[in-house]
């Protein structure tokens, strides 16, 4: 049996051709996203219910552990608000500074402040823990803390993620290109946190300071 090659054009013709997948298919993220939005503002409980329902399978919402606003509890517990708003400043950031396509890995010096930002939170949440069973604990949690050092490992997760998505999504990635190319950049990424409304700038640092002895920088 032989095989005729296929007229010349006919690629061409095809990759011209509108898509004929019906709209709902085309757009059916976007879709799904809507009406479930439509669908969350339209059922007949408080806003702060329906939030604290939906957003239950994201985080534990320990009230001792979770920060107040106008007298309501927020949906996420200190730690979770850190790692989301640490991961959301990672990406942010670096999108402004052109490294969503960057491929390569993070230099030795951010790549060290990386893994102290995640083992920061790591010790943080164990003292939390010990806190929680009443055993000996090296120094009293706060949910201060808890913000800090969520958002310092939401910083090094955001940083991987934006990696990945370097080395997989682009057809063209940058594998020259480091996604973090100083040392100082991730220290960078914290900042955001050190204005939130719920963060006592001074408190923050001179309790992390007995627990870090080797950071540079001291409270204003």
């Amino acid at each position: 049996m032989t095989f005729m090659p296929a007229p010349p054009g006919i690629d061409s013709q095809a990759a011209s051709t509108p898509s004929t997948e019906p709209f709902y298919r085309r757009h059916l993220v976007a879709l799904v996203v809507f009406f479930a939005g439509m669908g969350f503002l339209a059922a007949p409980w408080p806003f702060e219910t329906k939030a604290h329902a939906v957003m239950h399978g994201l985080c534990a919402q320990t009230p001792s552990h979770s920060f107040y606003f106008q007298g309501l509890v927020l949906p996420f517990d200190g730690r979770m608000t850190g790692i989301y708003g640490g991961v959301l400043s990672a990406f942010l950031i670096l999108l402004a500074l052109g490294r969503h396509r960057a491929a390569g890995l993070p230099s030795s010096g951010s790549l060290v402040i990386l893994l102290l930002f995640v083992v920061a939170m790591a010790v943080d949440g164990f003292n939390s823990l010990l806190t929680d069973l009443q055993r000996w604990h090296p120094y009293q949690p706060s949910n201060e803390l808890r913000l800090l050092t969520g958002w310092m490992a939401g910083v090094a997760i955001g940083t991987v993620v934006v990696m990945l998505v370097g080395m997989t999504f682009w057809r063209s990635p940058r594998v020259s290109q480091r996604v973090v190319s100083h040392w100082w950049l991730p220290i960078l990424m914290v900042l955001p946190n050190h204005s939130h409304p719920t963060a006592d700038r001074n408190g923050i640092a001179a309790r992390l300071l007995p627990v870090f002895p080797s950071c540079s920088w001291r409270p204003r």
